[in-house]
């Protein structure tokens, strides 16, 4: 279904659809239009600003740490090589640390599709056997995606 060989796809009557984050939009459009997916344009373009700044401020490093801690064979990477992506995730995930100060999710009060996009993102840098700055409001919206049961079950028990 996807000419990339990859996943995630999803196939709805015959309309197929890959990419990660086209996805969760499409998904969100469909099923939590004014929740998922604001309904207020600034406020969507907003959420939809955090998954593109996932793919490429926060998908590059840490693709590289988690290559190079968890995938075969463990020297496939230089340690110099992650030592900075590990610095770059620190620094990209700062950012969202900065955005989260005085708001409980990435797009305001409530779940948005910007948090669906991050919320992979950030278990693997919590989970990842490195060192990492003390990020508090990184960590307490980590603790409260793992407070849903949906992430609990999908996502952090992984």
């Amino acid at each position: 279904l996807n000419p990339n060989g990859l996943i995630p796809t999803i196939d709805e009557d015959g309309f197929i659809l890959w990419e990660s984050n086209v996805i969760v939009r499409y998904l969100s459009a469909k099923y939590g239009m004014g929740t998922l997916c604001p309904a207020d344009l600034a406020r969507r373009a907003d959420c939809e600003r955090w998954m593109d700044w996932q793919q490429t401020a926060i998908a590059p490093p840490m693709g590289v740490a988690f290559r190079a801690l968890l995938r075969k064979p463990p020297d496939a990477i230089p340690e110099e090589q992650l030592q900075s992506a590990v610095q770059k995730a620190g620094e990209a995930w700062r950012i969202l640390d900065a955005r989260l100060a005085d708001r409980p999710f990435v797009g305001g009060n409530g779940l948005t599709m910007g948090d669906i996009a991050l919320g992979n993102a950030v278990h693997r840098w919590f989970k990842l056997p490195i060192e990492r700055p003390n990020l508090r409001h990184l960590q307490a919206w980590y603790g409260r995606l793992c407070e849903r049961p949906v992430y609990r079950e999908h996502i952090a028990s992984l």
